[in-house]
């Protein structure tokens, strides 16, 4: 998008009206283009995942129940590897932040 001289000369009149009005100084960049905010999937999925981390540490007995289901699904309470996990000590306190 080109801007032509009366352009130009209504965005200065609009800047120089708000300027009246205030200390500050009001300063117009025209670009391009602007930022394509490739990072707002990276924050949208960091606050996810720290919502999961903290709904866990406040609500410790879901994942209690989770663990719980996951061994009787198991036959015996192992895993297709054959690892018991009743036989590692303190389990259940290690998937809990309140245990």
């Amino acid at each position: 998008m080109q801007m032509t001289a009366e352009d130009r000369d209504r965005v200065t009149a609009a800047v120089t009206a708000a300027e009246a009005g205030t200390d500050g100084e009001i300063v117009t960049v025209v670009a391009r283009a602007s930022d394509a905010y490739h990072d707002v999937a990276l924050h949208w999925t960091l606050l996810v995942m720290l919502l999961v981390v903290a709904l866990l540490a406040t609500f410790p007995a879901a994942d209690r129940a989770a663990a719980s289901a996951d061994r009787s699904m198991g036959a015996g309470g192992s895993d297709p590897r054959g690892v018991d996990h009743r036989a590692v000590p303190h389990r259940d306190r290690l998937l809990s932040f309140a245990g």
